[in-house]
């Protein structure tokens, strides 16, 4: 839940997140849960015949996000973990790229290469002492595409655009302080720049820098709001070992720093989103196809 908060120069009353809406909220997360395996099934055979070195990912990561308040000195204003980890299933090809046999001799030195991936998990939210704790259930989803090149024999550089959209599934939920909670969807739209390196037949390292297009955040609940984000950036770095032919395993990191969102009015008052940063630590398994 990310709450709202007032402007210190105002003195008409800020909107707070006090929404109330109905159940279904594990109906919903199954539902949007069997859509996001659909969408991998669907890639996977559409485009077997071009597929070339795809990899089918699953990993488990420890995923923490918090927000401060620029309108109160950066102070804390609340934070979600996850309870225990995220889990995450995907579909990506960093090495050789897809639809290799429709591309002309003109192209044959530039790499179609594409990330995506859907994660879930349960979580804590632990807000300012006035709006106290709940459970909750986060999902994350990422698509990427990469346009790339070979600088020499192990060694592609990379540009592309992407997209993430984060889900906290907080509509109808009651903090320890009586608080009831909404619903709220971010969204990311950013070009990921960066290197893939094989150093050798069985160790790939990708490093990305994620440069900032734009983005938004809607609450819904009893009210609906719209705010922009101006700025951010976010890193990326992933790291694999071959086990086998066609097993690897790999670890990772992800950061993203997202400023505060545009004011807007709200009610009686203006009310923004405040600035946030989050980490993704975990480890994974893949099986190449």
């Amino acid at each position: 839940m990310l709450l709202f908060i007032q402007k210190p120069y105002q003195t008409k009353e800020s909107s707070t997140n006090t929404g109330v809406g109905g159940g279904g909220l594990k109906e919903l997360c199954y539902h949007n849960f069997m859509i996001k395996i659909l969408l991998v099934l669907v890639l996977f055979f559409i485009n077997f015949n071009s597929l070339n070195a795809n990899e089918i990912t699953f990993s488990a990561s420890d995923y923490w996000r918090e927000t401060n308040n620029s309108a109160d000195h950066d102070k804390f204003y609340d934070e979600y973990t996850s309870d225990p980890f995220a889990y995450t299933i995907g579909i990506k090809n960093w090495k050789n790229g897809i639809l290799n046999k429709q591309k002309s001799v003109y192209l044959k030195k530039f790499h179609l290469l594409y990330t995506a991936e859907y994660s879930i998990a349960n979580a804590i939210y632990t807000g300012i002492a006035s709006t106290g704790s709940f459970k909750t259930r986060l999902s994350n989803e990422v698509y990427e595409i990469y346009i790339a090149t070979k600088l020499n024999n192990k060694l592609k550089l990379f540009l592309g655009y992407g997209y993430k959209r984060i889900k906290a599934f907080d509509k109808n939920r009651k903090t320890t302080t009586g608080k009831i909670t909404n619903n709220t969807h971010e969204k990311y739209w950013y070009h990921p720049v960066g290197i893939i390196w094989e150093v050798n037949p069985k160790w790939l390292l990708k490093s990305q820098y994620n440069l900032w297009n734009h983005g938004k955040i809607n609450e819904t609940g009893g009210h609906e709001y719209h705010y922009h984000y101006d700025y951010g950036w976010g890193v990326d770095f992933n790291i694999s070992k071959k086990i086998t032919k066609k097993f690897s395993l790999y670890t990772f990191y992800k950061y993203w720093d997202v400023d505060d969102s545009n004011w807007e009015p709200a009610n009686n008052g203006t009310a923004m989103f405040p600035k946030s940063v989050s980490e993704e630590i975990g480890v994974g398994i893949s099986y190449e196809f």
